[in-house]
């Protein structure tokens, strides 16, 4: 169990890396307004 969430994280830290980059991409804004509005 604790390798999945550790495989899970991992993945989630690369796939934000990978946003990062792509940052002006349409994908990335839209990624962000979702989780901001997530937030809340």
């Amino acid at each position: 169990m604790d390798a999945k969430i550790n495989d899970l994280y991992l993945a989630y830290k690369l796939f934000r890396l990978f946003l990062n980059k792509e940052k002006y991409s349409p994908f990335s804004t839209l990624f962000r307004r979702i989780r901001k509005n997530s937030i809340r």
